[in-house]
């Protein structure tokens, strides 16, 4: 059994009455909230806490308070206060919550929380109908080892277009940015036993293809995402596809599409293509990940849409049992206090936490659709 991280789907409401938090069982502590002591990091290079939109205005710390949730327990705690001071060490605003009594579902429903970082699924028999029927909260894995799915691209894009926010998403919105990668239809077309690799399937792949109806317009301008079957991540990219109304369409090829990236990175050509880590195919290519506000099949985390660099962290954070049961024995002991622990932990393992933290962007950009918020 393990502890995942849930976050919310749906957006926090902007302001929310004593009544309703107390009916969504968050404890915000009067007006003072729960939010640890500040931790201080030496040497905050990241970049992140000074990055600036085209306006002038601070990327990170501009945008409103990320509210994190914990339960009656010190790992539950102490893991909060980890995640609150590498979310400030990215210039963040964070506030911390408590939940009481313990009974999930309430705050996400009402819109009050954007994550708790450890939840256990089996304490709660209405776990799936949050997460997979009424869609109120996501599960963003598990709080230990967790691999990474997505879309991904040569590494060395980021320095032949330095202007771009090749790592963002919306960069696929602009057509002169997303153009330098291949048109819809440039892969190659590739069968499997003298016949398709996939056909016959409406809303996932006709003829080895995947192409949606806003893609079929004259002059949509197109690009190609390279996926291996159909039955890797049964239809949610086409219907993010879908959602979001890019403009890709997607060519299935099998197994070649591991020899038509290695091919386009020996000749340092563009590429986007569908992958996972870690796998020894991708070990061995410097590759970046388009950030994504993905959840699920028909829609999308108001918090991957509003903090996308910072779902990025979180999907990559990880304390394994050591680690947490070192923070836990300095607290246990009496040592240190638990927001004390946590601070120590932070500054004494950044080569554990350094590479959650996401490469900072080489532009915001100045066009609109490039200005993540």
């Amino acid at each position: 059994m393990q502890a995942t991280i849930i976050a919310a789907l749906l957006g926090i409401l902007a302001i929310q009455t004593q009544a309703q938090l107390i009916a969504s069982n968050i404890n915000t502590n009067g007006t003072s909230y729960y939010t640890a002591p500040d931790c201080t990091i030496e040497n905050n290079s990241f970049g992140w806490n000074t990055l600036r939109n085209p306006n002038g205005s601070l990327f990170t710390a501009s945008k409103r308070p990320i509210v994190l949730v914990y339960d009656n327990w010190v790992s539950s705690r102490v893991n909060t206060y980890v995640t609150q001071y590498l979310l400030q060490a990215m210039g963040y605003k964070v506030r911390v919550v408590a939940r009481s009594p313990y009974i999930l579902g309430p705050e996400l429903y009402q819109h009050i929380v954007d994550l708790e970082m450890e939840l256990w699924p089996s304490d709660f028999t209405n776990y799936g109908q949050i997460t997979q029927v009424d869609r109120v909260g996501f599960d963003l894995g598990p709080v230990g080892y967790n691999g990474i799915v997505g879309w991904w691209f040569p590494s060395y894009l980021l320095d032949q277009y330095p202007e771009y926010s090749l790592e963002f998403w919306k960069f696929l919105l602009n057509p002169t940015i997303r153009s330098i990668f291949p048109p819809s239809g440039s892969g190659p077309f590739v069968n499997l036993n003298g016949a398709p690799i996939c056909d016959n399937m409406p809303g996932t792949c006709l003829n080895n293809t995947y192409i949606p109806e806003h893609c079929r317009k004259k002059n949509a301008n197109c690009i190609e995402l390279l996926q291996y079957v159909p039955e890797y991540y049964t239809n949610i990219y086409q219907r993010l596809i879908d959602g979001l109304k890019l403009p890709v369409t997607i060519n299935f090829v099998g197994d070649t599409l591991q020899t038509i990236v290695r091919d386009a990175y020996n000749k340092q050509k563009p590429v986007l293509f569908y992958g996972w880590t870690p796998t020894v195919f991708l070990s061995q290519f410097n590759v970046t990940k388009v950030m994504f506000p993905i959840s699920n099949a028909s829609e999308y985390a108001a918090f991957g849409t509003n903090f996308p660099e910072a779902q990025a962290f979180i999907t990559s954070y990880s304390l394994d049992d050591s680690q947490i049961g070192a923070i836990l024995k300095s607290v246990s002991d009496g040592s240190l206090t638990e927001t004390q622990a946590a601070c120590a932990w932070v500054q004494g393992n950044r080569p554990l936490w350094e590479p959650w933290i996401p490469t900072l962007p080489q532009s915001i950009g100045n066009d609109p659709i490039q200005c993540i918020r």
